[in-house]
């Protein structure tokens, strides 16, 4: 009658005597035919000796996969050593595991042999000879001689393996070098002994007598019956506190677990597991316990044989009996209530989610069961569902297209921990080194059936890039993969990596072919990831979308006036300029008036402009001016990449000065057009495909404009600023323009508004061409209502300003007629006047010796000249580092003097200080007019930690102005200093304003104006307007670029 397999686990530990103490579960159901051993290997898979198959096989408890490690396919019998199926075995019985062999030792039973089987599955024999049984030691394994060698045990530190030689009724021992000795006879024999078990702490050898149904002890040398009846004749299923009372019925198995527990008996043919231990109330003794009993969860034991503890220390039992419910079975047998198998671990991806409303950070976790692909790198994290105390994860990780085994204690590593209620990520376990990748993950804990195992698939692959646009001259393309690259064709090939190929390196691409369509092709790479799916689109010529350039509508100008356009560029959505060439050109048109003068320019845009625009570049553009025939036209070109041009979107890229002649008529017209614009986009010869906006008209037409009304200031040209009151934000244009900041052009509509001062009367038109102090009390006092001198000043035939007197509108502010250009101006500053004889000086006094991180006071004086006094006065400081010292950290204050009140103050920047004191018609800043010398205060400069010594700060004065009244307009000399660090006060210097500085001697009368050029041959008006004094005169021009630069000083009519 054959027999099956039935393996059963047992939870180790300290145990009750109740036979309710433990619990039974299936662990394998099929495949096994009369089963004897079970062994574990390192790696906590189980090794079972199949003797009605006469194989080795190899079951993984995790997967709960077995499969044929050693043994012939069809199950014959043989002797052959040899890998795998080529060996063959006749009803193998014991078996061990020894880490120091490789493998696994066999007792091959029916050959009378014992077998190494490697963990590969290769077979040879140690001991015995094949086929002859008898009874002989040999020094060489394979002279000696055994009868049916039974169960094994191994002592692990010296490598000795102890064998039942069951016919011989002896106890044998083979050693590491395979010497074969006797080491315990039983007396005269034991009668069949079928197990052994080993107890390393002491040295004992128990052996299970299984014809005397007795366990025995082999202790120096000694053997001692400790349980059971020694005799074949009597039988039972006793415990007994003694044990040599109690009664087996044919031991078949043992197992050393010490402790509390002992000795595990398979009591084979009473289907029970007992166990023998040393009983300390009866020194000396040995008692039994029943451990599990075929009744205990009515799933019985039917033949318990073979014994052995897992790395998990659950106990491992073959069971070779068959009932109704089949052959074959595994069970666990825990300790207690049993205790459910492992949850299963999770594989997923994390990320952090922020509220925005809460500012509650959540960590999220998806599971992901089967494939999951990114286009981006992820976290990657598992999931230790099982909260129980003492469960462990592991994982195996791999290419797809080389899975690595299912994870072990041994062979798996261990996730990074995490909790869902942290606040930021795990580490990764993956890092995208290859695009396909499987991950294998399981949970395990001592004394519980592990969790199977799960397996995730994960891909990374770039995203496939999205084309941008229908416009061949001008797309663009995206990636949501992280540093992507995206190769490209034109000619219908699919893109590899690597050229003919292209790289796109961002922006437009302009991939126009003649007039031919172009088929375009891209695909992302990225290192790690898979390549995107191919992206295809056809372009077609006729798809092509134009960005423009030139005006978007017409412009009023007066007879005589210096119109202001502002040329401007609108690129379609994926265009870029880096480089811009054009013409712009003025034609005369309806009552033919005469042509433009070559004073027609280009206009340098700065940051400090009346009309703030950002400056299209960093450097100006290469410009001139040329005729042909009626025609007055100015190129300006920005070129190659160090300009610094930059254009996107709708933006005005040029300002164009247009002098209209004095011989021009109200309602002559000009045409004014923008001619053969192009550019690129990468500052070198990548084509931006451009066309000119349509021709607009410039109309003569003299509109007025208010004295001193320059808010809003949306443009340059009268009707494009103002709106027919005076009120605070035209005082503060004015009073910032006084100062030297955002002064609107010398030419310009808008500066002549502001230039109150002389006041206009009947007989003459107000001004001075200069924007001084008492232009903005003249200003503040009629925007108060207190002077109801009001006027407007508009362009005359002849090209002749004219005046007359208005009343200021009492409506609500209504805006100015705006232009529709977002337009801005060159900066063309007068700095100053340098007289012989000045009403009043203002300077500051050196100071010495001040340390890094304190702040540094400079007095601030007015010197005012006998016979003069001050009712108001205006300044400005500007202090800058000199001698290497650290740029300003802090920005700089005017602290008035006691008794001095607070000056107004525009808008300055961190290194500036100052502002105006105003002398109203009926009450001055100060308690009396101003006479002497007076300290009005000190500029406050915190110096930097970082400065050293013998560094400085220069404090430069600039644009001082007063005056007694509003009807005496004074001359004012300048004197600046500086700040000494740690070293004595340097002597006065000259102002540290930026630009290149012209002196000449200015007639009392006269008017000048200065131009400048590059080149002697193009010249440009940088300054007009400039009214002698009888004295040297002093001229700034603070946008002269690097290089050359050329500059003439020329009057001009009055």
């Amino acid at each position: 009658m054959k027999k099956y397999l039935t393996l059963a686990f047992l939870a180790s530990g300290v145990f009750a005597l109740n036979l309710d103490a433990q619990s039974l579960g299936l662990v394998i159901t099929n495949g096994l035919f009369e089963a004897s051993g079970v062994a574990v290997d390192a790696t906590n898979n189980y090794f079972v000796t199949d003797s009605g198959n006469n194989r080795i096989v190899k079951y993984n408890p995790v997967t709960g996969a077995i499969t044929q490690l050693a043994g012939t396919w069809n199950f014959a019998p043989g002797t052959n050593d040899g890998a795998g199926i080529l060996a063959s075995f006749l009803n193998p019985q014991g078996i061990v595991f020894s880490a120091a062999r490789g493998g696994f030792v066999v007792s091959d039973s029916g050959n009378h042999t014992l077998r190494l089987v490697t963990l590969a599955g290769t077979v040879s024999t140690l001991a015995g000879q094949p086929g002859a049984p008898g009874y002989s030691d040999n020094a060489i394994g394979t002279l000696a001689q055994f009868d049916d060698p039974a169960g094994l045990a191994i002592d692990n530190t010296t490598g000795n393996i102890y064998i039942a030689d069951l016919i011989n009724g002896v106890i044998r021992m083979l050693s590491p070098a395979n010497n074969v000795t006797t080491v315990a006879t039983g007396g005269t024999k034991f009668n069949r002994p079928s197990a052994v078990a080993f107890d390393s702490a002491s040295g004992n050898l128990y052996v299970a007598d299984t014809w005397n149904n007795a366990i025995a002890v082999v202790a120096g040398g000694a053997v001692t019956r400790i349980a059971g009846s020694g005799s074949p004749n009597v039988s039972g299923a006793t415990d007994s506190p003694l044990g040599t009372s109690a009664l087996f019925f044919h031991p078949r198995g043992l197992l050393w677990v010490g402790g509390a527990t002992g000795l595990l008996v398979s009591d084979t043919d009473n289907g029970l597991i007992r166990r023998v231990y040393s009983n300390p109330i009866l020194p000396g003794n040995y008692s039994t316990a029943t451990y599990v009993t075929n009744n205990a969860t009515g799933a019985p034991l039917l033949k318990p044989t073979g014994l052995a503890e897992d790395n998990n220390g659950i106990f491992l039992v073959a069971d070779q009996g068959t009932d109704a419910t089949g052959p074959s079975k595994v069970w666990s047998i825990m300790v207690g209530q049993a205790l459910p198998p492992v949850s299963a671990p999770q594989i997923g991806a994390l990320t952090l989610t922020n509220d925005i409303g809460s500012g509650l950070v959540t960590l999220q976790f998806n599971q992901i069961a089967g494939t999951a692909t990114f286009n981006n790198d992820r976290v990657i994290g598992i999931l230790t569902t099982d909260s129980n105390p003492g469960v462990q994860t592991f994982y195996t990780l791999g290419p797809t297209t080389n899975v690595p085994p299912p994870p072990t204690q041994v062979q798996g590593s261990v996730p990074p921990g995490f909790n869902l209620t942290d606040k930021s990520l795990p580490p990764t376990i993956v890092n995208p080194t290859q695009p396909d990748l499987t991950i294998q993950a399981y949970s395990t804990a001592q004394g519980r059936v592990a969790s199977p195992v799960v397996t995730a698939r994960i891909q990374f692959q770039c995203a496939a890039p999205t084309i941008n646009g229908i416009d061949p001259s001008s797309f663009t393309l995206t990636e949501i993969t992280t540093n992507a690259q995206l190769w490209y064709t034109t000619d219908g090939s699919i893109p590899t990596n690597q050229p003919p190929s292209q790289l796109y390196g961002g922006g437009p691409l302009n991939v126009v072919n003649g007039t031919n369509d172009v088929v375009f092709n891209v695909v992302a790479f990225k290192s790690g990831y898979s390549e995107s799916g191919e992206v295809s689109q056809t372009f077609h010529f006729s798809d092509i979308q134009n960005s423009f350039l030139g005006f978007t509508h017409g412009f009023n100008a007066g007879i005589g006036a210096t119109l202001v356009v502002p040329v401007q560029v609108k690129l379609n959505s994926t265009n870029v300029l880096k480089s811009l060439q054009f013409r712009i050109e003025v034609t005369p048109a309806a009552g033919t008036p005469p042509p433009i003068s070559t004073q027609m320019r280009n206009i340098v845009i700065t940051t400090n402009d009346f009309v703030q625009i950002t400056p299209p570049a960093t450097n100006a553009p290469v410009s001139s001016t040329y005729q042909n025939g009626p025609t007055t036209g100015v190129s300006i070109a920005y070129l190659g990449q160090n300009t610094g041009f930059n254009a996107a979107g709708s933006m005005t890229v040029a300002l164009v000065a247009i002098p209209i002649p004095g011989t021009a008529a109200a309602g002559n017209t000009y045409t004014l057009a923008c001619v053969q614009p192009s550019g690129t986009s990468d500052g070198v010869q990548t084509a931006v495909a451009m066309a000119p906006f349509a021709n607009q008209s410039i109309t003569i037409t003299n509109i007025p404009y208010t004295v001193g009304d320059s808010a809003p200031g949306n443009f340059y040209n009268a009707g494009d600023f103002g709106n027919g009151n005076l009120n605070n934000n035209d005082v503060n244009n004015a009073l910032a323009a006084s100062l030297g900041l955002r002064v609107p052009y010398t030419f310009s509509d808008a500066f002549d508004a502001m230039d109150a001062f002389p006041v206009d009367t009947t007989t003459s038109v107000g001004g001075d061409g200069q924007i001084r102090y008492l232009d903005w009390q003249v200003i503040l006092n009629r925007s108060l209502r207190l002077d109801t001198n009001d006027w407007i000043r508009m362009w005359s035939a002849g090209g002749v300003r004219v005046n007359a007197h208005t009343n200021l509108n009492s409506a609500p502010d209504l805006p100015a007629q705006s232009s529709s250009a977002d337009a801005g101006s060159g900066l063309i500053t007068l700095n100053g006047v340098k007289l012989q004889n000045v009403n009043a000086q203002v300077g500051v006094v050196p100071q010495g010796n001040v340390n890094p991180g304190t702040v540094a006071n400079v007095p601030v004086y007015v010197n005012v000249t006998p016979g003069s006094s001050l009712a108001g006065l205006q300044f400005l400081a500007t202090v800058q580092p000199a001698g290497g010292a650290p740029a300003l950290t802090q920005p700089v204050q005017f602290v008035p003097a006691t008794g001095v009140p607070a000056p107004i103050a525009p808008a300055l920047s961190a290194n500036q200080a100052g502002g105006g004191w105003p002398a109203l018609t009926t009450t001055n800043s100060f308690a009396a007019p101003l006479t002497g010398s007076n300290l009005l205060g000190v500029v406050s400069i915190p110096i930097p930690s970082t400065a050293q010594a013998g560094q400085a700060y220069v404090v430069a004065i600039v644009n001082a102005d007063g005056a007694p009244n509003l009807t005496t307009q004074y001359n004012f000399a300048v004197s600046s200093g500086s700040v000494a660090v740690q070293a004595p006060a340097l002597q006065p210097t000259l102002p540290a304003v930026s630009g290149f500085k012209l002196d000449w001697f200015g007639d009392a009368g006269q008017i000048y104006t200065i131009e400048s050029s590059s080149d002697l041959l193009n010249w440009s008006v940088v300054g007009q307007n400039l009214h002698g004094q009888g004295a040297t005169m002093e001229f700034t021009d603070p946008n002269a670029s690097d290089g050359n630069r050329f500059y003439r000083v020329h009057t001009q009519a009055p």
